[in-house]
């Protein structure tokens, strides 16, 4: 770059530059779940990105879009279910909010448009990692020495894993767990309901691969 503004940390990864937009935290929500109790969480926006931290273990169990056209906004609803109780704490990333402070620090790109402002909290990912599947494994994966602070797990592919295709089938799928210096994905949450779709133990039961991972920084969100 030979002009324009750039931030980078101590490693040099650019953090803040004047190209591209972070996603910014829209909506926090906030339950307190026993086990087996299943929420249903709405938002309306672009295209979010949901972080879940749980201080026992829950996962999303299915997703459902409504008013969807092929443009925005856009209405998800998840499902989560707790399988340990706990609070459960839910932070929907989006495009950021506009700024109306009168003070702080605006940045905009060659076209005008804001790419960052200190108005909101911004994505911050500090950990990517893998989570792998095979058959009807499903390793538990803990990611653990992070500096003491608030964190929150993005799955990029919750583990689904049929345990029955006899109707109503049964199933499990990812439940994430979160201390203050560490996160956890278990697949320990359990549903039932609904067919396989055409998934059987040739198909789905026993599909495999990794599903990566991110672990988010929401101290003070």
């Amino acid at each position: 770059m030979s002009f324009g503004f750039q931030y980078t940390d101590t490693s040099g990864n650019v953090i803040i530059d004047q190209t591209y937009q972070n996603m910014g935290m829209r909506q926090k929500n906030t339950y307190s779940m026993s086990a087996g109790q299943i929420v249903a969480v709405s938002y309306t926006g672009n295209f979010p990105l949901i972080a879940i931290n749980s201080t026992g273990y829950a996962g999303v169990m299915q997703t459902d879009y409504s008013n969807y056209s092929g443009s925005t906004p856009l209405t998800v609803t998840w499902y989560i279910q707790c399988s340990v109780a706990g609070t459960v704490n839910v932070y929907f990333f989006d495009v950021p909010s506009a700024s109306t402070s009168s003070f702080g620090m605006k940045i905009f790109d060659q076209s005008g448009n804001n790419v960052f402002n200190t108005d909101n909290n911004y994505l911050r990912v500090i950990d990517v990692w893998p989570a792998s599947f095979s058959g009807s494994s499903r390793p538990t994966v803990t990611r653990t020495g992070y500096p003491s602070g608030t964190y929150a797990v993005v799955l990029g592919w919750p583990r689904l894993l049929f345990t029955s295709f006899t109707v109503p089938v049964t199933y499990q799928t990812d439940g994430i767990n979160c201390t203050s210096t560490s996160v956890t994905v278990a697949s320990n949450v359990t549903g039932t309901g609904g067919n396989s779709f055409g998934w059987s133990d040739h198909t789905g039961y026993q599909y495999s691969g990794t599903a990566i991972n991110m672990t988010i920084n929401v101290t003070g969100y």
